[in-house]
């Protein structure tokens, strides 16, 4: 025969595991992570991107990952149309607030689309506060051409991103709504 105490833990442990899960659904107070697998598209608010390398594409379908440990990798369409590598990086949570500033990279290979080089984007996004399975945001990829000696000039990871403009290698601003991938 199980003893009396052992029944009453086992279900005070099961009534506290009930609660924990139905306290994860739902609003952004009780879902307070960016962590997970995303999925959705950016379009451009701003476009720089040269016309004798298409231009801008009128929507970009993204796939972000974001992990627990402060790394991210992230993928999109363009890769299809560019051969761009697979973006990794790292983010750190927003200060006050819901959200996740980021910076990737991605390797370039040569292209009709695109001379050899190294993407930095900038990845700024916030939860919404009636879903926490919804971010929205922004992203703005700099672009980093290889010297003569085979590394991008100029370093890529030297000092912050600048203010994006057509003059500083900033290809444009793409506002972007990615949701969670759920689990089944």
């Amino acid at each position: 025969m199980i003893p009396l105490r052992y029944i009453v833990l086992a279900s005070a442990i099961v009534a506290g595991m009930d609660g924990a899960l139905a306290s994860e659904k739902g609003t952004i107070e009780n879902k307070k992570t960016e962590v997970g697998a995303w999925f959705g598209s950016a379009t451009p608010e701003l476009c720089n991107v040269p016309e004798e390398f298409g231009g801008c594409p009128p929507l970009i379908v993204m796939m972000p990952q974001i992990h627990a440990d402060g790394t991210m990798v992230a993928t999109d369409s363009g890769s299809l149309a560019d051969h761009h590598l697979m973006g990794q990086g790292n983010w750190t949570k927003l200060q006050g607030n819901f959200g996740i500033r980021a910076t990737f990279l991605w390797l370039q290979p040569a292209s009709p689309a695109s001379p050899p080089g190294v993407f930095r984007v900038r990845l700024v996004g916030q939860l919404d506060t009636a879903d926490a399975d919804t971010m929205r945001g922004s992203i703005e990829p700099f672009f980093f051409p290889f010297g003569p000696d085979g590394l991008p000039n100029p370093d890529p990871l030297t000092g912050p991103l600048p203010e994006c403009t057509g003059l500083n290698g900033c290809l444009g601003k793409f506002l972007f709504v990615v949701r969670r991938i759920p689990t089944e």
